[in-house]
């Protein structure tokens, strides 16, 4: 037996430092995982679209409008993409407005910084005054985007959000008015 007493105070103290490393140890692996988890996000592609129609005008006759519809996309990721595929299906119809052929070495695939967006646009109905309008209303306004990339593949629903008319010529009187129910 020992005729020196216990030195609580050591103990006490050494029993705050047991503590205290395992509650570092366990902040620390909450830290790296959580960081893991935004490191993981941030590689992940995210994307925006939206649809716009658009008339154009050259001539006073109905056979000299022409109709676009047009998709917009846009890299909402940290990092950049690169398109293989842009699809719409509009009103019964399904369309692609970019195609990428991996045949042709000349051309590269199509590609997307950071916020960068891409627009494409299609013919739709020309000499057919009514055709996008129509189609419009049939559809509700909205459809559905396929946009395709390296990494991922993505579905969205998107509403047309603007409908432009350029004209070359001078209205003399016909307006654009939608329809009256």
């Amino acid at each position: 037996m020992s005729k020196n007493p216990p030195d609580w105070w050591a103990r006490a103290f050494g029993i705050c430092g047991v503590l205290i490393g395992l509650c570092g140890l366990g902040l620390t692996s909450y830290n790296n995982r959580w960081q893991k988890e935004v490191y993981e996000k941030s590689l992940e592609e995210r994307i925006f679209v939206q649809l716009s129609g658009s008339y154009y005008e050259s001539g006073p006759r109905e056979d000299n409008i022409k109709s676009e519809l047009g998709v917009e996309v846009v890299n909402l990721s940290m990092q950049p993409m690169y398109l293989k595929k842009v699809a719409v299906q509009f009103a019964d119809r399904n369309v692609v407005l970019y195609d990428y052929d991996p045949l042709q070495i000349n051309e590269p695939l199509r590609r997307l910084e950071p916020g960068e967006a891409a627009s494409y646009k299609t013919g739709w109905g020309a000499g057919e005054y009514q055709s996008l309008r129509e189609d419009i209303e049939k559809a509700k306004g909205s459809g559905i985007v396929e946009v395709e990339t390296t990494k991922k593949r993505f579905s969205q629903t998107a509403q047309i959000n603007r409908v432009t008319f350029v004209s070359e010529f001078p209205l003399s009187g016909r307006a654009f008015r939608p329809k009256s129910k």
